[in-house]
C-alpha cells in the first residue's frame, strides 16, 4: 500500500531532491555540461517558480552527448552525499536513465521494493535521443520497448497486480539469465540507434514508457540549444526559452492544475527515511 505523506513530509522529501539538484547544477556548471529542467519540474518553474506542491521528485534532461559526458565525469558520486545511480554504478538498478540519490535517505517504491539497489530520495536525469525517420519509427519503438518489456517480465510474478501469475512465473524463469544491467545496457543502445543521422532533428527521452513517450514527447533538438535561466526555488536554473511550446505539446493546458484527486505523489512510495540535516545541506550547497 502506498504511504500517504502529509504536506510537511512532502516538502521534506522535496528538499532532498532539491539538494541533489543543487549539487548536480554545481557539477554541471564546473564541467560546462548543459541540461534543462523538464516535465513536472519545468511546469513548477513556470507556474509558481517552485516545485509542484505534491510532486515527489525532480526531472532534468540532457542531450545525449552531454549526458554521456556527465556519466563519465561523475562516475559514481557528485560529492559524498549524492550517489550517481545507473546501470554502470548499480547493477540491479531497474531503470536505464540516471538517478541521483541522497545518501542516508530512503524512498522505497512499491514496484521495486524487493530489488537490491540504492533507494535514496532522488532526482532523475534523462538523456534525449533522436527519433527514427517516419518509416522506421514503429520498428524502432518495438526495438526499444523489447528490453523494457523484458525487464518488467522479470518482475511480474512478484507483483500483486499480475493478471496471470503462472504465465508470469514462466516468463521470469526464461528471463532469469538476463540481468537488469544487461537489459538496461541494450535498451540504452537501442535508444541511440539514430543519433548519428544528421538529417534527423526530433529528440525524445526513450528510457521508460516508450509507447507513450516516443512521439508525444518528441521535440526539435533546437529547442534545447536555446536556453535561458529561470528562478526556481530561490536559485537560477536553465530551461528552454520555448518552454511554453514544449509543455503545451506534452500536456496541453499545463498551467491549470489537475483535479484534487490527482494532486498526490506519483511514485508509489511505501517507506521513507529523511535526513535530519537536510536543511543544513541545502543552505550550504
Amino acid at each position: 500500500m502506498t504511504f500517504i505523506l502529509n504536506p510537511m513530509e512532502v516538502r521534506t522529501l522535496q528538499k532532498h531532491a532539491l539538494y541533489a539538484l543543487q549539487v548536480f547544477h554545481a557539477f554541471c556548471t564546473e564541467h560546462d555540461l548543459k541540461y534543462t529542467l523538464a516535465y513536472g519540474t519545468l511546469i513548477g518553474s513556470l507556474r509558481t517558480g517552485k516545485m509542484i506542491p505534491w510532486d515527489d521528485d525532480i526531472d532534468v534532461v540532457m542531450k545525449r552527448s552531454e549526458y554521456d559526458r556527465f556519466v563519465v565525469l561523475a562516475k559514481d558520486h557528485l560529492n559524498k552525499e549524492v550517489f550517481v545511480q545507473n546501470y554502470h554504478t548499480d547493477p540491479e538498478y531497474i531503470h536505464a536513465f540516471t538517478r541521483l540519490t541522497v545518501e542516508g535517505s530512503l524512498a522505497i517504491q512499491e514496484d521495486w521494493a524487493e530489488l537490491d539497489f540504492h533507494k535514496g530520495i532522488f532526482m532523475d536525469v534523462f538523456p534525449l535521443d533522436k527519433i527514427a525517420p517516419e518509416h522506421k519509427r514503429e520498428q524502432h519503438m518495438r526495438q526499444v520497448n523489447r528490453y523494457r518489456r523484458m525487464k518488467m517480465g522479470k518482475l511480474y510474478a512478484k507483483n500483486e497486480s499480475s493478471v496471470n501469475p503462472f504465465v508470469d512465473s514462466i516468463k521470469r524463469f526464461l528471463l532469469k539469465p538476463f540481468s537488469f544491467q544487461y537489459l538496461n545496457r541494450k535498451l540504452d543502445e537501442a535508444a541511440q540507434t539514430y543519433n548519428n543521422d544528421p538529417s534527423l532533428n526530433l529528440i525524445s527521452s526513450m528510457m521508460e514508457g516508450i509507447k507513450a513517450y516516443y512521439m508525444r514527447f518528441a521535440i526539435d533538438q533546437s529547442y534545447f540549444d536555446d536556453i535561458v535561466e529561470v528562478e526556481f526555488e530561490g536559485r537560477l536554473y536553465p530551461r528552454p526559452r520555448r518552454a511554453d511550446e514544449i509543455l503545451t505539446q506534452y500536456y496541453g493546458n499545463y498551467m491549470e492544475p489537475p483535479s484534487i484527486e490527482l494532486q498526490e505523489p506519483h511514485h508509489g512510495f511505501v517507506e521513507f527515511k529523511f535526513r535530519d540535516d537536510i536543511d543544513d545541506l541545502l543552505k550550504n550547497s
